[in-house]
């Protein structure tokens, strides 16, 4: 740039480097700031989860740009140019307007523009400084509590136990619910704790909304890029109902991953294996209720309703779909489990064994669903998928309560298995 601006203006060059020098100046210190600010943020496993949930999310995001653009690109683009003139201030289009231009040196606009680049150099000097400051002085930036000096809490007049008082206050603010076992509702309290305390899983139960709206986007409305393929109502809500329960119930083979070594707690306390795997089953169903009917909400909103039969079969296929895989699921968890973290991203995959029967076993219900819906399209009876899987999810469920007892025994046999697998 600099050789050009030499051989067709030599005059400006004495400009254009300098302001060249307090750009890239600018550019270095607000690296290392960003830099060092993303350091202290990231030290907290809470700000690691968000962040990467906000990347996560903002990737997921990208797939409306394009029916966004579609729909809004040439309403927007003069708003947007209106816009631009407000950003003068920004460093890049100081650099910008401080070069001079063709047929005039432009010396005011030059002023300006190194005066605004030493403006914005001197503040993010100063906030960089005061960072280094903070490192240099010795910055705490552990996940744990800071001491609190106990002559500031007398001060306060707090006891020195506070925090702990605070705590068992809190946790017995839950009160169990008068048609589930103590036993049951602490398991079900402790699996939503950890939902909410895991930032990774959490987002996993966002994205399937997000995601019904973008394959509604994808195949309905006069902006959709698959207009002439458009997805009528009665296949569409089968096929995303089956999508979401294919992501929300992957957890389930391995719904020991979290315990860490407080699955000792289960081996010690006074406490049934079938009431941890029923406590723990019931929150999961409650979190996939909630999603399917989220799911569904938007669904009627973007692509309409159904016919009355194929919405009562759609509703009935993922009630079957989640009562047959649960006994599996089940046996699934204790026969193959998978240590994970709490706040890592990187290697959280479940065991390979795990894997492969969670997608054997949701193409056999899959497939016993698909037969099932087309079974009305062959007998020219609309209602009899609804019939059909209300006798199949009553079967599903007498299996799944028989099948309690034996995965308490089975939990005795692979003890060894579990503790060893979940402590180390």
């Amino acid at each position: 740039m600099l050789v050009a601006a030499s051989i067709a203006r030599a005059d400006v060059v004495p400009i254009l480097l300098l302001i060249c020098l307090l750009f890239v100046l600018l550019n270095v210190t607000l690296e290392r700031l960003v830099g060092s600010w993303l350091e202290k943020l990231l030290a907290k496993r809470r700000a690691r989860e968000l962040f990467i949930g906000l990347f996560v999310l903002a990737m997921v995001s990208m797939n409306f740009l394009s029916p966004l653009l579609q729909r809004y690109g040439k309403s927007a683009q003069p708003t947007f140019f209106r816009f631009i003139p407000y950003l003068w201030w920004t460093p890049a289009s100081l650099a910008g307007n401080a070069i001079p231009r063709e047929g005039h040196y432009g010396s005011h606009a030059a002023l300006v523009g190194l005066a605004g680049l030493s403006v914005w150099l001197i503040v993010l000097s100063t906030f960089l400084w005061f960072r280094f400051k903070a490192q240099y002085l010795g910055e705490e930036i552990s996940e744990s509590a800071a001491p609190t000096n106990q002559k500031i809490k007398a001060h306060l007049g707090l006891p020195p136990n506070a925090a702990a008082q605070t705590a068992g206050v809190s946790a017995g603010g839950w009160e169990s619910l008068p048609f589930l076992s103590p036993q049951v509702f602490g398991v079900m309290v402790k699996e939503f704790r950890y939902l909410t305390r895991n930032g990774f899983s959490f987002i996993t139960f966002v994205l399937p909304p997000i995601m019904v709206i973008f394959f509604s986007f994808q195949f309905t409305g006069k902006n959709s890029p698959l207009k002439e393929h458009a997805i009528s109502p009665e296949l569409f809500f089968p096929a995303i109902m089956a999508y979401l329960i294919l992501i929300l119930l992957s957890p389930a083979y391995n719904s020991f991953s979290f315990e860490g070594k407080g699955v000792l707690a289960y081996f010690m306390a006074p406490i049934r294996f079938r009431d941890v795997l029923l406590g723990k089953n019931l929150l999961l169903i409650a979190v996939i209720a909630l999603e399917l009917g989220l799911s569904l909400l938007l669904l009627v909103w973007r692509v309409g309703w159904p016919t009355t039969p194929r919405f009562f079969a759609t509703i009935g296929a993922a009630v079957f779909a989640v009562t047959g895989q649960l006994t599996i699921a089940n046996w699934s968890s204790l026969s193959f489990p998978k240590k994970m973290e709490i706040g890592k991203f990187k290697g959280q995959r479940n065991n390979g064994v795990a894997v492969w029967t969670a997608f054997g076993v949701q193409i056999l219900v899959g497939a016993i669903a698909t037969v099932v819906l087309l079974a009305g399209r062959w007998f020219a009876n609309p209602w009899l998928p609804a019939a059909a899987f209300v006798g199949l999810t009553i079967a599903t469920l007498g299996g799944y309560i028989a099948s309690l007892d034996s995965l308490d025994l089975l939990a005795e046999k692979k003890k060894e298995l579990l503790i060893d697998t979940l402590c180390k």
